[in-house]
């Protein structure tokens, strides 16, 4: 039983320690969302750490819970509206 879960502990940390992070590069100003109304604003050159990913409130569609990494406030995106207007990208850690 000792082996077993060492093995699965150690699988774990393997698949824990290979996962990729995703980020989001703001291009073009852009609002952040919180509770369905605007939040606060983002300015290219920002970068948004993507923490949680959702379906959206009402059941449409995917979501982002983001972390802005200059200000620290968090909120939410619509993953389509990202992937058309900035960069995602994923990035290992």
């Amino acid at each position: 039983m000792k082996r077993l879960f060492l093995l699965f502990s150690v699988g774990l940390l393997l698949v824990l320690s290979g996962c990729a992070t995703k980020y989001i590069e703001i291009l073009e100003k852009d609002i952040v969302w919180i509770g369905g109304e605007v939040d606060y604003r983002v300015e290219p050159g920002d970068t948004l750490k993507v923490l949680w990913v959702k379906t959206c409130k009402g059941g449409r569609g995917t979501c982002y819970e983001v972390q802005d990494l200059k200000t620290g406030r968090i909120g939410y995106v619509s993953e389509r509206r990202m992937e058309n207007r900035h960069r995602v990208y994923e990035k290992k850690e």
